[in-house]
């Protein structure tokens, strides 16, 4: 089963770049780290609208305690959705720390950051209607993500080149990806 992932900072691309590639396969499947957060986040505090605050406490929250407990709810979910399907692939956006690219790389998944110029970023936040506030961009998350040691991806480029690179490095070596980065 192929499995691959995007890390980065919010508003970098991931998702996009995951979704699109969902699109373009009938085998993909797109996975979201955050999905169990989201879920305790609307059972347990009514939430409707994305709370970044609030999301961001539970994770920290969750971690403290058990720090892979997120990889294990998108692992148990990639293995359920691929059942006997060695064909499928899994795409999980939304990685944001060094211990969980270390987990998710020592278990064979292949992964990318997505980077983008600040500017970029900040005026997609407020497009998305995102909180801008210093204490969400100060959260260790955020902060992390923008470091972690993966083969980058230009989260400026059009999306169909993206999704082409991606496929590229997937066949190549996951340490080095392509002979060539371009798309």
């Amino acid at each position: 089963m192929p499995k691959i992932f995007f890390a980065g900072p919010r508003a970098t691309g991931k998702t996009s770049i995951a979704r699109e590639i969902e699109k373009s396969s009938p085998y993909a499947h797109l996975l979201h780290l955050a999905s169990p957060l989201y879920d305790i986040a609307q059972r347990y505090f009514a939430m409707g609208e994305k709370d970044r605050p609030l999301l961001q406490a539970l994770g920290t929250a969750l971690r403290a305690v058990r720090p892979e407990v997120l990889l294990e709810c998108a692992e148990r979910d990639a293995v359920r959705i691929m059942g006997n399907d060695c064909t499928a692939l899994i795409i999980l956006d939304d990685v944001r720390l060094p211990s969980e690219v270390s987990w998710l790389l020592a278990r064979g998944w292949r992964g990318w950051r997505v980077q983008v110029p600040e500017s970029v970023r900040r005026e997609r936040l407020l497009q998305l209607g995102e909180p801008t506030a210093q204490e969400v961009d100060n959260h260790l998350t955020e902060i992390y993500s923008a470091h972690l040691k993966l083969p980058v991806l230009d989260g400026t480029a059009p999306l169909p080149e993206l999704v082409r690179l991606v496929q590229k490095w997937d066949a190549a070596d996951p340490r080095t990806g392509p002979s060539s980065n371009a798309p």
